[in-house]
C-alpha cells in the first residue's frame, strides 16, 4: 500500500509540472483512481479533493488558454478567413465568458471585410473571365481553374469544391480543395449541418485545425444522438449502447474480420490476448490525436464464467475493449446484428478458449478456442463528448 501511495503522489507531484493540456486531466483523474484505491491510508483522501479541484482549475485554465488565443486572433485579424477562425474558437468555448458575444462580433468585423473586398473581387472575376475570352490559346482545364479560384475569392466554397475536384492536380489545385473543404465545413458547422461538417473537416485533411474540428463536431454529434443511433468517429460507424457521465459507450458497427482473440493455443484471459494488444495499438492509432483525447482509459471489469466455472482474469484498463457476455446481454436490444462469430472478452468453458456471439447475437458462453480463424471482432469505447 506505501508503494501505491509513494507512486501516485509522483505522479500527482508530475502533473503540477505540466501546462494546462487534456493530458493533465487525464493524470489527475489517474492519480485520483488510484489514491480511492488506498483512500484510508495516510492523506490519500486529501489528496482525492486536490486531484479533483485542480483537474477541475486546469479544465479553466485550458479554456482561458483557448479564450486569450482567440481574443489574439481577433484582434490581428486582417483577413475573413482570420475572423472565421477567430469566430470558431469562440464558438467552441460556448458559454464561457462573454465567448458568444465575441463570436458576434467576430462576423461583424468579417462583414466589413467582405463589404470592402468585394468590388475588388468582381472586378478580379471579370477579369479572369476577359482574360479567358481574349485569349483563345486557353485550355478548358485553365478556365475551370479560372473559375474555381473566383468561387473561392468570393466564398461559394461549394461550387468551388466542384471545379477543384475535377482539377485533380492541376496546379495548386490539391490544396486549394482542401482550404475550400475547411471553410466550407466552418460554415456548416455555424449552420448546425454536423454531419456534412464532419465529413468536410475530416476531407480537409491536416489542413489548418481541421482534425481539431472534425473531433469537435463529432462531440457534438454523439451529445445530440439518442441511444441507438449511428454515429461516426475516425472514419468508422459506430452504434450508440449507452449514455452516462457525458460520455457514450460505442461499438463499431462493421467488425473486424478473421481475427483470433489470441495468437497462439495456451490458457489465456482478456488481460493477456493478443486482441487486447492490437485494439489499444495499431486499431487506437487509427485515430487522430485529437479523437484519442476524447476515447477514455476504462475500467474493464472481468467475471469468471460461472456456469463452467473458469477464471475471467484480472481487471483492467483499456481505451478500446470487447463487450463481456454480461454486456453482450444488456445491451442486445440496440446491438448491430452478427453476421458471423464475434468475440467477447468473457472466459468461454476452458481456459484456452473466450465467448463469442453467434450469429444473430446469440451468447454462446461455452466459448471457442483462441486461436481460430473466421471469428470478428466489434470494438467498443467509452468516448467522451464533454
Amino acid at each position: 500500500m506505501e508503494e501505491i501511495y509513494q507512486r501516485t503522489v509522483k505522479l500527482f507531484h508530475a502533473a503540477d509540472c505540466m501546462v494546462a493540456c487534456r493530458d493533465k486531466i487525464l493524470i489527475y483523474r489517474k492519480a485520483l483512481a488510484s489514491f480511492k484505491q488506498i483512500e484510508d491510508y495516510k492523506d490519500s483522501k486529501q489528496y482525492c479533493r486536490e486531484c479533483r479541484k485542480r483537474a477541475k482549475q486546469t479544465r479553466l485554465d485550458i479554456k482561458a488558454n483557448a479564450y486569450e488565443a482567440a481574443l489574439k486572433k481577433l484582434s490581428n485579424a486582417k483577413s475573413i478567413s482570420d475572423c472565421d477562425i477567430a469566430e470558431g474558437q469562440f464558438r467552441a468555448l460556448e458559454d464561457y465568458q462573454d465567448s458568444p458575444n465575441m463570436a458576434e462580433k467576430c462576423l461583424q468585423l468579417k462583414a466589413k471585410f467582405e463589404k470592402k473586398s468585394i468590388r475588388g473581387n468582381m472586378m478580379r472575376i471579370m477579369i479572369a473571365v476577359c482574360v479567358v475570352v481574349l485569349f483563345i490559346s486557353c485550355t478548358t482545364t485553365s478556365f475551370k481553374y479560372l473559375r474555381a479560384r473566383a468561387y473561392k475569392t468570393v466564398g461559394m466554397y461549394n461550387m468551388a469544391i466542384k471545379l477543384y475536384a475535377k482539377l485533380d492536380t492541376y496546379k495548386d489545385s490539391e490544396s486549394m480543395l482542401q482550404e475550400c473543404k475547411y471553410y466550407y465545413g466552418l460554415k456548416l458547422k455555424d449552420n448546425q449541418d454536423y454531419p456534412e461538417a464532419r465529413q468536410l473537416f475530416a476531407q480537409a485533411h491536416s489542413y489548418n485545425d481541421s482534425e481539431v474540428q472534425e473531433a469537435a463536431v463529432e462531440q457534438i454529434i454523439v451529445r445530440n444522438s439518442e441511444i441507438g443511433k449511428n454515429v461516426v468517429i475516425g472514419g468508422h460507424s459506430w452504434t450508440i449502447l449507452d449514455k452516462k457521465d457525458d460520455a457514450a459507450l460505442l461499438i463499431k458497427n462493421r467488425a473486424l474480420a478473421d481475427v483470433t482473440f489470441h495468437n497462439s493455443l495456451e490458457n489465456v484471459t482478456w488481460e493477456n490476448s493478443s486482441l487486447r494488444e492490437y485494439l489499444n495499438g495499431e486499431f487506437m492509432d487509427t485515430f487522430t490525436q485529437e479523437e484519442k483525447e476524447n476515447i477514455l482509459l476504462s475500467n474493464v471489469t472481468m467475471e469468471d464464467n460461472q456456469m463452467y466455472q473458469v477464471d475471467g482474469g484480472n481487471d483492467t484498463k483499456d481505451h478500446v475493449f470487447l463487450l463481456s457476455v454480461n454486456e453482450a446481454e444488456q445491451y442486445a436490444d440496440v446491438m448491430p446484428t452478427c453476421k458471423v462469430n464475434t468475440w467477447l472478452r468473457s472466459p468461454g468453458s476452458d481456459p484456452k478458449t473466450a465467448s463469442f456471439l453467434a450469429e444473430g447475437n446469440i451468447v454462446m458462453e461455452y466459448g471457442y478456442l483462441v486461436n481460430v480463424e473466421g471469428f470478428a471482432a466489434r470494438p467498443a469505447m467509452w468516448y467522451s463528448y464533454q
